[in-house]
C-alpha cells in the first residue's frame, strides 16, 4: 500500500517520505509527513487561539509533545 501525505503529496517508502514521481497502482493511503503535520497542527492552533483570545499557537503548543521537525 503507498502511503501519500495529503497536504504536500510526497510518498513513504521505507519509512522515508520522498517527492511523488507518479503515481503508483494499488491502493493509496493517505497521512502527514512530518513538516506537513507540524504545520496543520500550528495552523489548527493559530485557529483555535484566535477564537479563545490567545496571542499564538505556541501559547497552546508548550505544553504539547509536539516539535517542528528537524530539517
Amino acid at each position: 500500500m503507498t502511503v501519500q501525505c495529503c497536504k504536500c503529496k510526497r510518498i513513504r517508502v521505507n519509512g522515508h517520505w520522498l517527492p511523488a514521481t507518479s503515481a503508483k497502482p494499488g491502493s493509496t493511503s493517505h497521512s502527514y509527513c512530518p513538516e506537513c503535520l507540524f504545520e496543520a497542527t500550528v495552523e489548527m492552533f493559530n485557529e483555535r487561539a484566535s477564537a479563545t483570545g490567545l496571542r499564538h499557537a505556541r501559547d497552546l503548543l508548550n505544553g504539547l509533545a509536539i516539535a517542528a521537525p528537524s530539517q
